[in-house]
């Protein structure tokens, strides 16, 4: 085998070697498991020697495995220095392996599933028995089993396996097997005979056998005694038993004893089970007995007036399916009965089903019905149809057949014999006509054979041949007096539908709408009508509550199929929104509310679904200074969706107003819309200024006069100003006067003191109503008292000021004549000590004017003349042609130039408070030092950031702190005239007569302290760490 050699027998191994070219072989030596076994001398032809192993060289039931080498050595001494093995490739031996084995395989054979083994140790079947086979050859392996049932080979397994134990590959040293004997393989005596040979590799073969038996017959009734009980026991009174129509009539106490055989090979009777079938009360219940020599007894009670029924069951449960009984007849048992569908009901094929799963209808229907017993006979059927409503068509009967297949009574008419077996009635058939109109109607047939076993059978289903019917009913039936489908309120639809067999899904309501929302079917309420169901009502209702054009359509079937009269669609139109008019102006521009300097045009819109313009009405009137001209018309309505649009353009100067009302279809009247006077002028007003010429020099009477006129004049309008360069806006004095569509206004002569000299602007301004506006100005000269100096903006905003950097001084002298230009000095002081200016060097003059115009000579003065911290002045004089002599120191003039210039800061400095520092006091009062070398502004001071009240001595400010167990933060801010601004803040200050809280904020003791308790017990430190967070939360 290609896995080794095996024997049970001497062994004969031919060992051949080759010496080419040399001596010669001059022998072979033999080694088993390397231990010398024989050597022999060569001295054939072919240089090989024969071995042979005797049986004898194991013992017996014993099995040895052996490893095989051989070492030729030729006629010169020399020898193979290693053991030869076997070669497989010319070699007979596959490897190098010999088994010497003389231990038998073994077989057991076991037989499963048996039902009964008797006294003497059979093992009896009722069916084809099975046996596991169990094999085993630990030593050499199984090479081959043979397995016959009663002498037939059996080649395979119970799942249809080929047996073939033996593999080219490896050994195989057990298996199981399990055969199913071949029933037809029985012998007559019943028994099966298995017979197992096993073979191992090494040729060593063991049988095996079992013999089981097989029951396959049912045992039977050999026949029944009767015996009448007597007082002295029993006494055999066979005349006194009656054979009648219904079987047996025992008038008194009797014995009935059955006898039972069963047909050999048998494993024996077991019992027999027997019922009684009454004429009056029916059919008993069974009972089982155990035999006793193959027979049983029984007492039957006097009067009893019917039959007994009676079979036999062995040792292995082989029984008939049917009972006897003493006359020869055999009827079937309950389970037989069950094994035949006695009634037949069929109805008409329908997919519909009622609410409750019942097969539903549309009309009557008919009903075929056959009821059969093909073993006992038909004794009587019962039939009834029941429906809870339209119970006037309810029905019901009885039939019952004759021993001769007669209809003993009853109503037979209808019925018709299908089927009999000699005087049997096994089938009759009948069509049952349901007309009910009613849900759940019941039909039930009862069927009793002649045997006593009763079997029912009954049917729910349904019948409506009635068809819904559709109601359509709305809370609101007031629609618009000119367009009927338009409502301006909720309607809501009510729907009832009158049903017996109603679903929801068998209602489509098609409901289309363009509002923001269509509105759905509510769901159902149904009403039942317990005494007609025909009238049973089903109500949803459909809110309608959103503007929309809406269409309504509905449709319903019932279940079986019943369709409602067609329901003619309905449509209309909710409107419940007021039409919204708005107007708007290509022109907003108003002054004092209705006056306008240009034409405008009025866009009327109107935003509405169902816009009727035959309903909106615009009604205007126009003025033109109070009388009645055109109201312009309206540019016809244009739409676009909901908005529609019309225009109004006034063009024409007038006084204009108009009204807006009307309706939609649905009667929803818009807010009218009232539009107040409003005015279109688009003339300006008129404006003349006489009495002073422009840009003239006036040294004698000075009297301006100004005439303004207007159709819409308005007074309140009128700007008079006049502005002196140098001493600024003036307040006009004078005389105003009425005059038609306007008024006068004559200046008082100007005063003659020097104040008024100056160079004027006279600006008058008149704006009418609607905006219109003129404006005329002049420039003129009061020159009584000379030089007149002027400043920039620059200039004015630095006077008398501080300033954080140096400045550059520009200011300009203006004069009727020019100055003697040799009389023109500048100087200035710094902090009180004059100094005298160098032109070019110090500062520069540009002239202007001249030529019949103002002379005008602008200074400006170098900045780096102001580069320290001081006070300064700045001093100008001059001598004009007229002999004037002008000084802008001078009162008149008013033309001063004082300011100081500052860039240094306030000095800040805390007198009696320290950051980080601590005070066990109950309150603190705090000092602080703060000076200016100018001029001190503002001084505040945060506590805590929030500004605190301080008190005020000199250059000290001082605030009182007050306790608190958390630190508290000073922040002091001080500002100087000049913006220097100076910010100190003390950080971390603790105020506080809490020993705790001191000792917790002074980092170092605290931390300290830790370090100090770090050896404490844990619950001491929680302590602390929960006592430490809850005092931070307080504070």
């Amino acid at each position: 085998l290609p896995y080794g050699t095996y024997t049970n027998q001497a062994v004969q191994l031919r060992v051949a070697a080759s010496d080419a070219g040399g001596s010669g072989l001059d022998s072979i030596t033999l080694y088993l498991d390397n231990a010398i076994f024989e050597e022999k001398s060569v001295s054939s032809g072919d240089n090989s020697v024969t071995f042979t192993i005797p049986e004898t060289y194991i013992a017996e039931n014993y099995s040895r495995e052996m490893t095989i080498t051989a070492i030729a050595k030729d006629n010169a001494g020399n020898e193979i220095e290693i053991p030869v093995f076997p070669d497989n490739a010319v070699d007979s031996f596959t490897v190098n392996k010999l088994i010497l084995d003389n231990i038998m395989p073994t077989a057991v054979i076991s037989p499963t599933d048996s039902l009964f083994t008797d006294a003497s140790g059979k093992t009896w079947y009722s069916e084809r028995p099975t046996f596991n086979i169990d094999l085993r050859d630990a030593d050499s392996g199984i090479n081959n089993v043979t397995i016959t049932v009663n002498g037939t080979v059996v080649n395979t397994d119970a799942e249809g396996n080929d047996i073939n134990l033996r593999s080219d590959t490896m050994e195989t040293t057990e298996q199981s097997i399990q055969v199913v004997a071949d029933a037809a393989l029985r012998r007559p005596d019943g028994t099966y005979e298995i017979m197992v040979r096993i073979e191992d590799n090494a040729g060593n073969i063991s049988e095996a056998t079992k013999v089981v038996y097989q029951d396959i017959a049912d045992p039977y009734i050999q026949g029944f005694r009767f015996e009448v009980a007597g007082a002295d026991g029993v006494d055999a009174m066979p005349a006194q038993i009656e054979s009648t129509d219904y079987g047996y009539f025992f008038p008194e106490d009797t014995v009935v004893t059955i006898q039972v055989g069963d047909s050999a090979p048998s494993a024996g009777v077991h019992s027999v089970t027997y019922y009684t079938v009454d004429a009056n009360n029916g059919k008993s219940t069974e009972v089982t007995l155990l035999t006793e020599n193959d027979e049983i007894s029984f007492i039957v009670p006097a009067n009893f007036k019917g039959k007994i029924f009676a079979k036999a069951t062995d040792k292995l449960g082989n029984t008939p399916e049917l009972f006897t009984s003493p006359m020869g007849a055999i009827v079937e048992s309950p389970s037989k009965h069950l094994e035949e569908t006695h009634i037949t009901i069929e109805k008409p094929q329908t997919t519909l089903r009622d609410n409750k799963g019942f097969d539903l209808y549309a009309n009557d229907i008919d009903v075929n019905l056959t009821v059969l017993d093909t073993y006992s006979g038909i004794y009587k059927v019962e039939w009834l149809v029941v429906a809870p409503n339209d119970a006037e068509k309810n029905q019901s009967g009885q039939v019952e057949i004759n021993n001769d297949a007669s209809f003993a009574g009853g109503e037979s008419s209808g019925w018709a014999v299908s089927g009999t077996d000699e005087n049997l009635v096994t089938e009759i058939t009948r069509t049952l006509r349901i007309t009910n109109n009613s849900n759940a109607i019941l039909l039930r047939v009862r069927m009793t054979d002649r045997a006593g076993n009763v079997t029912e059978k009954e049917m729910t289903f349904s019948i409506d041949k009635t068809a819904p019917t559709i109601q359509v009913s709305y809370n609101n039936n007031s629609p618009d007096s000119q367009f009927s489908d338009y409502y301006n309120a909720d309607r809501t639809a009510t729907i009832v539908i009158t049903e017996r067999n109603f679903s929801a899904e068998k209602v489509p309501v098609t409901i289309t709408g363009t509002g923001v929302s269509t509105p759905s079917v509510s769901s159902w309420t149904t009403v039942t009508d317990l005494t007609n169901p025909d009238k049973t009502t089903h109500t949803a209702t459909v809110h309608y509550n959103t503007d929309g054009d809406y269409t309504f359509d509905i449709a319903c079937s019932d279940l079986a199929g019943n369709r409602a009269n067609i329901f003619t669609q309905q449509s209309f139109t909710i409107d419940k929104t007021k039409p919204i008019v708005s107007v708007s102006y290509d022109n907003d521009s108003a002054l004092n509310g209705k006056y306008y300097q240009a034409m405008r045009t009025a866009t009327i819109r109107i935003v509405d679904k169902n816009f009727e313009p035959s309903r909106v009405k615009i009604e205007g009137v126009a003025t033109d200074n109070g009388a009645s001209i055109t109201f312009p018309v309206t540019s016809g309505w244009s739409s676009s969706g909901d908005t529609h649009t019309t225009t109004v353009r006034f063009s024409a100067d007038a006084t204009y107003r108009f009204a807006i009302s009307g309706q939609d279809r649905a009667g929803n009247s818009l807010d009218e819309y009232r539009q107040s006077d409003f005015i279109i002028d688009t003339t300006a007003p008129t404006l003349l200024i006489t009495g002073v010429e422009n840009r003239s020099a006036n040294s004698g009477d000075v009297i301006p006069v100004v005439s303004m006129s207007d159709v819409n004049y308005d007074s309140s309008s009128v700007a008079i100003t006049l502005i002196g360069s140098n001493s600024g806006e003036a307040v006009p004095t004078g005389k105003m006067e009425a005059q038609s569509d306007g008024e006068i206004f004559t200046f008082d002569d100007f005063q003659r003191i020097k104040e008024v000299d100056d160079l004027y602007t006279l600006t008058v301004t008149l704006v009418d109503f609607a905006g219109n506006e003129t404006t005329q100005q002049i420039e003129f000269s009061v020159n009584r008292f000379g030089s007149v100096y002027t400043f920039d903006d620059s200039m004015n905003a630095i006077k008398g000021q501080y300033l954080l950097s140096e400045p550059e001084i520009i200011l300009h002298e203006t004069n009727v004549d020019a100055l003697l230009s040799d009389t023109i000095k500048i100087k200035i002081t710094v902090n009180g000590v004059p100094r005298d200016l160098v032109e070019g060097a110090d500062y520069s003059v540009q002239f202007n004017g001249g030529e019949g115009e103002w002379s005008q000579y602008t200074y400006t003065i170098y900045k780096e003349l102001f580069a320290g911290d001081g006070l300064y002045s700045v001093i100008l004089y001059s001598v004009d042609r007229a002999g004037n002599v002008n000084e802008n120191i001078d009162e008149v003039k008013a033309a001063e130039i004082n300011f100081g210039v500052d860039k240094t800061r306030p000095v800040v400095v805390s007198v009696d408070l320290d950051s980080n520092k601590q005070y066990p006091v109950e309150e603190k009062s705090a000092t602080f030092s703060i000076k200016d070398n100018l001029e001190l502004a503002s001084v505040r001071v945060y506590l805590n950031g929030e500004e605190v009240a301080l008190q005020i001595d000199g250059d000290n400010y001082t605030l009182v702190i007050a306790e608190s167990n958390a630190p508290q933060s000073i922040k002091v801010i001080a500002v100087d005239a000049a913006g220097n601004e100076q910010v100190i803040e003390i950080e971390n200050v603790l105020i506080t007569t809490n020993l705790f809280y001191r000792w917790y904020n002074n980092t170092p003791v605290f931390v300290g302290s830790i370090l100090g308790v770090v050896g404490m017990a844990t619950g001491i430190s929680l302590f602390f760490v929960f006592f430490r967070r809850k005092r931070r939360r307080r504070a």
